[in-house]
């Protein structure tokens, strides 16, 4: 064996790779790389058939293909006659040879085509983040401009005692008035019907005012600074602070649950008639109000 078939065999064993791996890849035979490596020369066909295996084999292989070639032609000692036998196998390799070529000229780019997916997916990243945004911003935009404020039940805001209202001292003799007036009055009877819903309170609220049929009025009178929290007829009517010398008033039918910080503070009017001041230990007091007058007061807790 000479040089040129040693450093063939060598390089292949090295890399640890079989004459059938190379001969699979190559589409030449095991039988032509063996006498290659061999450097049995006149096993091939020769000509153009031997430059070709030559070329394939060190390509494979890693070599230098012009440099293995040269090798190559100075181990046979020049190029041999071609049999003419081995026309049809010279045509068959360098129909071989240039399959090979095509084939990986044609193959698919795929470096290229990584690189154009990786553009489009970043390019849809970001065209999602910016509908997110503008999305986000119009939902923003339409709930700012579509938003409104929650109505209370039946409670409405008293502006303070004007100069024409009747202070709660003169109540008792406004409601004897009122009396003596309805008693020269035919009384009237009313029509059997279901409890009406609580009517609108006005802006001004006189203590001594008859509530409607099948209700009741609570009138808050502020002296000092307070926060409460109001529930009609088992909904949350108002949460706020009552400050002096403010006034709420309240119609329901069937319940008011007042809490407040400050009870002391406060004067309170049951369908026209001053309550008893509650003492006030600086704790916040609930008490509740049925169709009767007030009903409990529960146990002070923190507010």
């Amino acid at each position: 064996m000479g040089n040129f078939g040693e450093r063939l065999k060598k390089t292949r064993e090295n890399r640890k790779i079989t004459l059938e791996e190379v001969a699979k890849s190559t589409k030449i035979s095991t039988r032509m790389l063996h006498a290659l490596e061999e450097e049995k020369f006149n096993e091939l066909p020769g000509g153009v058939f031997n430059k070709g295996f030559v070329r394939a084999y060190a390509r494979y292989l890693g070599l230098d293909e012009a440099k293995t070639l040269a090798d190559y032609l100075s181990a046979v000692g020049g190029e041999p006659v071609s049999r003419p036998e081995d026309v049809e196998l010279r045509a068959i390799a360098e129909r071989k040879e240039r399959e090979g070529t095509v084939n990986r000229s044609t193959g698919l780019p795929w470096g290229a085509l990584a690189v154009l997916l990786l553009l489009v997916a970043l390019g849809l990243g970001i065209w999602g983040f910016y509908s997110r945004e503008q999305v986000r911003g119009a939902l923003v935009h339409h709930s700012s401009t579509s938003a409104r404020p929650a109505e209370g039940p039946v409670v409405t805001s008293v502006p303070a005692a004007s100069s024409q209202q009747t202070s709660p001292e003169n109540a008792g003799a406004e409601e004897t008035g009122a009396a003596q007036t309805n008693s020269s009055e035919p009384a009237v009877t009313p029509a059997s019907a279901p409890p009406s819903p609580p009517a609108p309170l006005t802006t001004s609220y006189n203590p001594s005012a008859t509530p409607a049929p099948g209700s009741f009025i609570v009138l808050l009178i502020a002296h000092e600074d307070s926060w409460i929290s109001i529930s009609v007829d088992g909904q949350p009517a108002y949460t706020d602070s009552l400050v002096a010398p403010g006034e709420k008033s309240i119609q329901a039918s069937r319940r008011v649950v007042l809490r407040a910080g400050n009870l002391g503070g406060l004067a309170i009017f049951f369908n026209g008639k001053k309550l008893p001041p509650i003492a006030d230990d600086g704790k916040a007091k609930t008490l509740t109000f049925g169709v009767n007058g007030l009903e409990a007061q529960s146990t002070p807790t923190e507010p």
